[in-house]
């Protein structure tokens, strides 16, 4: 091989491994400015979020209630998030049994009158429910009301219902949807 052709091989060899640093240099430097945008990602943390209603105590006292048709009972009780978050919040009923849950309307409400929800008891499911909004470290006093339809006949005489009320939060920021997980 003559000396003229090995200058022009090495040549080529420092050019070409010249050509590859700069170009894994742009690369990766282009790898690591790029901004990566996840969208319709959950993720569940419990951290920040924390709310109470009626300071864990019961909300309605059946020893309070003389029901009849036609009647209606009513309880306020406060809900609090003590969390780090502003949330949306939502109460509804769980555990719904009994031969009366076609017989009674109830309806949640906030104080200022904005109804959270209102149907009859095996209506108010967490899906069917209105959203609250609550900044952190806020509390608002909500009423439940009970209705007894008034054209029960004397056949509800003696059944019952059972319930329980629940109530879950989700946060607010970058929720616009309101999603609460389910």
């Amino acid at each position: 091989m003559n000396e003229h052709n090995l200058k022009k091989k090495l040549t080529m060899m420092i050019v070409t491994v010249v050509l590859l640093s700069l170009g894994l240099t742009i690369t990766s430097f282009a790898l690591a400015s790029s901004i990566v945008s996840i969208r319709n990602n959950r993720f569940t943390m419990s951290m920040g979020v924390d709310l109470t209603i009626n300071d864990g105590k019961p909300i309605v006292d059946v020893t309070d209630m003389v029901y009849e048709p036609g009647g209606t009972y009513t309880s306020e009780f406060p809900i609090s998030n003590l969390g780090t978050f502003d949330v949306w919040y939502r109460v509804y009923l769980t555990g719904v049994n009994g031969e009366l849950q076609d017989d009674i309307t109830v309806t949640i409400k906030e104080k200022d009158g904005t109804v959270l929800s209102k149907g009859t008891m095996n209506q108010l499911t967490a899906d069917k429910v209105m959203t609250g909004s609550l900044a952190a470290g806020e509390s608002k006093t909500l009423t439940i009301e009970f209705y007894f339809f008034p054209d029960a006949d004397n056949s509800a005489q003696g059944q019952t219902v059972s319930f329980n009320i629940t109530a879950d939060a989700t946060q607010k920021k970058n929720n616009p949807d309101k999603d609460f997980g389910n």
